[in-house]
Parts: C-alpha cells; structure tokens; sequence
C-alpha cells in the first residue's frame, strides 16, 4: 500500500502490529487495502468495504 509511506515511524509499527493480530483473527479472509492517519487512530479500509479505527491499544 502506496498509504504507508506517508506514516511516521511509530504509525507503521502499529500497522504492522495491527496486521499481524488481525490475520491471526481472521485467517487472511479479509485483508486491509488502505490506511490513512486520522486524528488519534489511523483508518484502516479493508477488502469487504468494512473499515476500522486501529490504535496501539486494539481496534474498533
């Protein structure tokens, strides 16, 4: 993803953490397809259309 690039250092690692956990729970069924900074979380969009707010602490 062209998106990543523009994340600082620590916003990448959460990603990366975030993608990890996130094949975990689903098996790679679903699999995130852009991000983009969003003030206090970043905005994950996935390939079903779904989205999700992720953050160092989990996602919602």
């Amino acid at each position: 993803m062209k998106e990543v690039a523009e994340l600082t250092d620590y916003e990448k690692n959460v990603f990366k953490n975030f993608r990890k956990e996130f094949a975990k729970d689903n098996g790679f069924t679903v699999i995130p397809i852009a991000v983009k900074r969003a003030k206090g979380y970043l905005h994950v969009t996935l390939s079903d259309g779904d989205w999700l707010h992720v953050t160092p602490y989990g996602w919602y």
